[in-house]
């Protein structure tokens, strides 16, 4: 039975520990038990039928200890935070955070039983380190290594190093592979969202300010469109994926029949162009400067046929170039000013799509908003077809539409069965289809009609030209849904807010001064080494910054411009109150404070020039 010692610290500590203990104490693993080393140690040791097999050293457990520690000396300082996968009797992880006291870890335990047998015989208190012990994961269900470590991502922002105990790989060798997939995936889905983030992270929030007088003018395609339109009535996404040439006779007989609303998402648009098709309407929503690239035809030809629905962060360089007045928007998450400045002058609540991998995603949301029934993918490879990146009459001059082998990340399996070479980007983007069709698509039908593409759970597969016989009759839509919208947006509610924003940047300004002054008297504390003084600074450092984040310029801006900085910043400031040394604590609050304010400086430059231009501008229109 567990230590009443541990039963009442995991009650106060770690709670969910007690609990997931608790009820699976009655079926724990009798086959693992707790013997003695030659040395008299406490070792764990798993048996199956005649033969047993310890997690330990059956000699000298803690020489191993060392032995193991000895492995990772050198890489501890490169590393924010400790992942530790087995727990045995703890012996390895005492000696390994004994070399760096102030770091943190978790312990991810595969085994429920072998940590309550650990908690039976030792008090966690003298078992572990435990205040540098962040928090415990066990796998308890099927799904709970994704579940696990997708919150393990969530929570720890630094850099993460994985120890694991040999005998665990050993001794549970299909969980220590479910779990080192996961864990590689969500290191690589962690690198990618950082880079997405630097990339994207300021034109999100500054596209969204810039776009606002086209969103003031322009219906909103969620709440502004008579669903009457819509409902129940077929449509067609076409992607731009390398099967869509394949299908082009048969989108020009459901365009010309009006037997379904078409659109195309992304480069598709250049593809119908190309066959002389124009969509009902072109969805975009890419933030980034290339996408002027794709929409280039229509801007050299001035085409303003083609009605342009756009999430509301886009490239502000598409919306000031794209001919016509015939344009739709969509408020995304990614935009933070619109929730805050736009209100309905009936009042409703805004909706809002998510952003994701793909647009695939935000125009099935979108459909799914406006009640279409079926929703058909046409184009929607997510996966290389004959070497090729795009439809054959899709070119672009920065990007060619041959893809080389090395580019081959994966295989996956297509429509047919058979496997197709793909990358991670198409692959994420398909396992977000799968998981919006799975949580947000129930009692529709999508159908997957992409020859040769990835096969895509929850979208079977049929050849379009079957969908069009025995699905799409005639004229089942109409097109008048783009020429009866108005824009219902409350102005005078916008210029109110702005107003308050004004005094906002005023206050901003204010405070990111008065913390660079009091981060300049620290440095000056610090080079004097009068450590009489920090404690006051610390708290003034504190007092500003929770001022700071008070501040809607900087909840709607500063902080979503700057991402991973202030993660960076959140998660240093959680660690370093475990900093006993007060020079050191100084050190790292002046750096990351200071790295932190120095980007919200350079931002407020933006946000000051593009608040005159967009007010100005506003109060023209």
């Amino acid at each position: 039975m567990m230590l009443i010692d541990n039963i009442n610290y995991l009650r106060k500590h770690f709670p969910k520990t007690r609990e997931i203990l608790k009820e699976h104490e009655m079926n724990l693993n009798d086959s693992i038990q707790v013997i003695q080393a030659k040395n008299g140690m406490d070792i764990l040791e798993l048996n199956k039928g005649n033969q047993s097999y310890p997690f330990h050293s059956k000699y000298a457990p803690d020489r191993e200890a060392k032995t193991i520690a000895a492995q990772y000396k050198e890489l501890l300082h490169n590393y924010d935070h400790i992942l530790f996968y087995g727990t045995g009797m703890g012996y390895h992880i005492n000696e390994i955070m004994s070399a760096d006291p102030e770091k943190e870890y978790t312990i991810y335990e595969p085994s429920p039983t072998n940590f309550y047998h650990l908690l039976t015989v030792k008090t966690i208190t003298d078992a572990l380190p435990v205040k540098q012990l962040n928090n415990i994961y066990f796998d308890i269900h099927d799904g709970a290594v994704h579940q696990n470590v997708t919150h393990l991502a969530q929570q720890i922002t630094g850099t993460v190093l994985l120890i694991e105990l040999p005998s665990y790989k050993q001794n549970f060798p299909e969980l220590y592979e479910k779990f080192a997939a996961s864990f590689k995936q969500s290191v690589k889905n962690r690198k990618r969202t950082l880079h997405t983030n630097m990339a994207y992270e300021k034109r999100w929030v500054v596209n969204s300010w810039i776009n606002s007088p086209d969103i003031l003018k322009t219906p909103n395609i969620l709440h502004d469109v008579s669903k009457g339109y819509f409902e129940n009535k077929p449509a067609v996404i076409v992607a731009a994926g390398p099967s869509l040439e394949e299908d082009i006779e048969y989108i020009r007989d459901i365009k010309e029949n009006k037997r379904a609303h078409v659109f195309s998402v992304g480069s598709a648009v250049n593809s119908l162009l190309y066959h002389n098709i124009h969509p009902d309407a072109a969805i975009s929503y890419d933030p980034s400067t290339l996408n002027q690239r794709v929409f280039e035809k229509i801007v050299d030809e001035e085409i303003d046929s083609i009605p342009l629905i756009f999430g509301t962060s886009i490239a502000h360089e598409v919306l000031q170039n794209y001919p016509g007045d015939n344009k739709f928007h969509m408020i995304t998450n990614q935009d933070t000013f619109s929730p805050h400045c736009l209100q309905r002058e009936d009042n409703n609540k805004l909706k809002v799509v998510q952003d994701a991998p793909t647009i695939a995603v935000l125009a099935m949301q979108m459909l799914g908003n406006l009640g279409c029934n079926p929703i058909i993918l046409t184009g929607q490879n997510l996966g290389f077809l004959d070497d090729k990146r795009y439809a054959d009459s899709i070119s672009y001059s920065h990007v060619s539409n041959d893809v080389q082998e090395n580019e081959y990340e994966e295989m996956v399996d297509d429509v047919y069965g058979n496997k197709i070479p793909t990358n991670y980007a198409f692959q994420e983007s398909r396992r977000q289809i799968e998981h919006f069709l799975l949580s947000a698509m129930k009692g529709f039908t999508v159908i997957n009609t992409t020859k040769g593409g990835a096969s895509i759970s929850g979208a079977p597969f049929q050849p379009l030209d079957h969908v069009l016989l025995e699905t799409l009759e005639k004229n089942k839509i109409t097109d008048e849904w783009c020429n009866t919208a108005q824009n219902n947006y409350n102005r005078q509610y916008t210029f109110e807010k702005l107003e308050l924003l004004d005094q906002e940047v005023q206050n901003a300004l204010s405070l990111i001064q008065r913390i660079s002054k009091t981060l300049k008297n620290l440095n000056q504390t610090i080079e004097n080494t009068d450590v009489s003084m920090l404690s006051q600074i610390f708290t003034q450092i504190d007092k500003d910054m929770k001022k700071l984040r008070k501040n809607e310029v900087f909840q709607l801006f500063l902080q979503p411009m700057e991402r991973n900085k202030w993660e960076n910043y959140i998660q240093t400031i959680s660690n370093v109150k475990f900093e006993k040394n007060s020079v050191s604590k100084a050190e790292r609050i002046l750096q990351v404070v200071g790295s932190f304010l120095y980007a919200c400086s350079e931002n407020m430059r933006i946000v000051r020039s593009v608040y005159n231009t967009i007010n100005q501008e506003l109060i023209i229109n």
